[in-house]
């Protein structure tokens, strides 16, 4: 049973990453505006992470202002 199990999962992540791959290949315009909304999600948890226990960590600050950075970069229109 475990090994059926295995061989499913195993089956449906290699067709959801073929699927995805294949999306984003024909959908770049697409796939680009979604890695950027990611990584402005991602920047934004970091920075409120940061803000919560950047205190408690040695170069805290520095990281804390260095995303804060990061997140104004990618706000910004990509030419």
């Amino acid at each position: 049973m475990k090994m059926i199990r295995l061989v499913t999962h195993l089956a449906v992540f290699t067709i959801g990453a073929g699927v995805g791959i294949y999306w984003g290949v024909n959908h770049p315009d697409q796939a680009a505006d979604i890695a950027q909304r990611e990584q402005i999600a991602a920047t934004k948890a970091k920075i409120e992470i940061l803000e919560k226990f950047g205190s408690s960590i040695p170069n805290g600050q520095q990281m804390l202002d260095d995303e804060k950075k990061k997140l104004g970069d990618t706000t910004q229109p990509a030419n």
